[in-house]
């Protein structure tokens, strides 16, 4: 309707690890640098940029984004060996929340009573 959105021009680009046709050691490389972009559980790496004014823009900025992380990642000079694959950033979504304990609950009696207790602190019985 000839409103502009803020998030007009953003850009998102996913891809698997294994589409790449990289071998092992440059797969697990590119893991590791794609950092809390990916997705473990689906082997997916999700990025997205909103920089630039124009949606060409930022197809073209994480066009280049890939295509300098995949030649990171077949540069074997250094492969990452020491360190260790990190995928806390995706367990701390699906931790399971600890519940309240049924005894800890509100009964009908303790209401009561608290109601009794707060009606004689205030003097009205």
């Amino acid at each position: 309707m000839g409103e502009e959105h803020p998030s007009e021009s953003k850009v998102v680009m996913e891809f698997t690890t294994k589409d790449l046709g990289l071998e092992p050691v440059s797969q697990r490389k590119l893991i590791k640098l794609a950092g809390a972009r990916y997705n473990p559980e689906k082997d997916l790496v999700h990025m997205s940029c909103e920089m630039f004014e124009t949606q060409a823009q930022n197809k073209r900025y994480l066009s280049d984004l890939l295509d300098k992380l995949l030649v990171e990642a077949k540069d074997l000079t250094d492969d990452f060996e020491d360190i260790p694959l990190d995928f806390r950033h995706f367990e701390k979504k699906f931790t399971i929340k600890p519940k309240f304990p049924v005894e800890w609950r509100m009964m009908k009696k303790k209401r009561e009573a608290l109601k009794q207790m707060r009606m004689q602190q205030m003097g009205l019985r």
